[in-house]
């Protein structure tokens, strides 16, 4: 059965001292400590962590499994002489090939964050590609439901020119020391995945980085065919940004980023990236020291990009990422009007009134009839109805109208303490019931549903 250690156990039968198990432990066997002396020490302070069976931290199978335990190992690999090796082996594992010769290589990176909007992203792409081009889409994402996957091939049935996969980063993320990475509270650790990419598509020499709350409203291939030869990236500057930031952060850009020309400053959501130049110029051990250094401040991997791709960036017009929140500022720069009526990639920038959350869908702007139009295409569509229809309970509609008629007759004919609650609940309701029926005139008018 088990060789040396059936022998031992035979021969050492009646003289064994037995140690408390977190000197063995094995995290395959987690589940059975509860049951056990100690067992509960064991589960949140090992001394001895036994990566016992399959399945081993540096195997394929053990990249792929999902445990707090392996971090253990690679913390301690990473200091050992043989690290690049070892990463390397890993690394081949799980490398991703491009999926066409010469195709137009788009990258999306997030966590479950982002399921929502990426859906609307690639219907857009979907629909505004040429016969003529091939697309090689890849979502780099840690933590996503494998349902997800099969979501993203019903896009593309029949469509042989392009492709979809999802390229699970959490292998790559154990292999490197990320303890020391800060992410600002409204950003996602997953911002910094773009900052990974020349590492992790070493057989890549050139991608689009796209944030996923963008919709692309021509052939993505024009802007992939921009030259960036002698650049680490295109990308377009950030002018209604540069116009109202303090002068706080103007510091931060020139004294911490040292940008000395602040208004090059420019944003990461659309980003044309030559692989081959920055693997060339930067080490990734390098990067994650300028993301240890200058990210968790104030824009995280932004403020990182455009402190070290400074003065070998080019710049695109600016219809390529267009942010609809700041529209004041377009008539001021350079083909601004043309991006006001012909935007290429609008970008839904910011934390707040994004189209498909409470609070975009009630202001209902201008260029928000875009994401709809594409959301309620894609295959998620259904239930992202679900989530609109939730967050203003159409369901429960007439209950509350009823409610609040009588809430509104108790805080008339009442006195006292009594008034005063039903007077202040009556309002509550009332406040709802505008936005349910602000929800469905907009969901009628704006969110494309039978």
């Amino acid at each position: 059965m088990y060789d040396a250690q059936d022998v031992l156990n035979s021969i050492f039968y009646q003289k064994v001292s037995f140690l408390p198990p977190k000197y063995n432990f094995s995290w395959k066997l987690k589940d059975f400590y509860f049951l056990v002396k100690d067992g509960s020490d064991a589960l949140d302070n090992p001394a001895i962590i036994h990566y016992t069976g399959q399945s081993k931290p540096w195997e394929k199978d053990g990249l792929n499994t999902d445990n707090n335990y392996d971090s253990y190992f690679w913390r301690f690999a990473a200091k050992c002489p043989y690290t690049e090796e070892l990463r390397q082996i890993c690394h081949a594992y799980t490398e991703i090939y491009p999926a066409f010769d010469n195709g137009i290589s788009i990258v999306f990176c997030g966590d479950e964050n982002i399921i929502i909007p990426i859906f609307a992203s690639i219907q857009s792409i979907i629909d505004n590609t040429s016969n003529s081009e091939k697309y090689d889409i890849i979502i780099v994402a840690n933590k996503f439901i494998e349902n997800y996957n099969y979501m993203f091939q019903s896009m593309i049935i029949n469509k042989k020119n392009i492709s979809i996969r999802v390229y699970n980063i959490e292998p790559f993320l154990k292999m490197w020391d990320m303890s020391k990475i800060k992410n600002v509270n409204w950003l996602s650790f997953a911002a910094y995945y773009r900052l990974f990419l020349p590492e992790l598509l070493k057989k890549y020499h050139k991608v689009l980085y796209l944030d996923c709350d963008t919709i692309i409203l021509e052939d993505i291939a024009n802007l992939y065919h921009t030259d960036v030869t002698n650049y680490y990236a295109a990308a377009v500057i950030v002018h209604f940004f540069i116009r109202s930031v303090t002068e706080n952060f103007k510091k931060f850009i020139q004294d911490t980023l040292l940008m000395k020309d602040a208004s090059e400053y420019f944003n990461s959501g659309v980003l044309l990236l030559n692989l081959d130049l920055i693997r060339h110029d930067f080490s990734f051990p390098f990067l994650l020291e300028q993301i240890e250094q200058k990210g968790g401040i104030m824009y995280d991997d932004q403020d990182v990009l455009n402190s070290i791709f400074y003065k070998k960036v080019r710049f695109l017009p600016i219809k390529y990422n267009f942010m609809r929140a700041s529209k004041k500022f377009y008539f001021l720069v350079d083909g601004g009007l043309e991006a006001l009526k012909h935007p290429a990639i609008i970008h839904y920038g910011g934390s707040n009134m994004k189209p498909w959350k409470k609070n975009g869908i009630l202001k209902g702007r201008e260029y928000d009839i875009y994401f709809w139009k594409y959301a309620a295409k894609s295959p998620y569509a259904d239930k992202l109805k679900q989530i609109c229809q939730q967050y203003f309970d159409v369901s429960g509609y007439k209950k509350r109208k009823i409610n609040y008629l009588r809430c509104l007759i108790l805080s008339y004919i009442l006195l006292g303490k009594k008034r005063r609650h039903y007077k202040e609940k009556s309002h509550a309701i009332s406040c709802s019931l505008k936005e349910t029926e602000l929800f469905m005139v907009r969901r009628d008018k704006i969110l494309f549903w039978d």
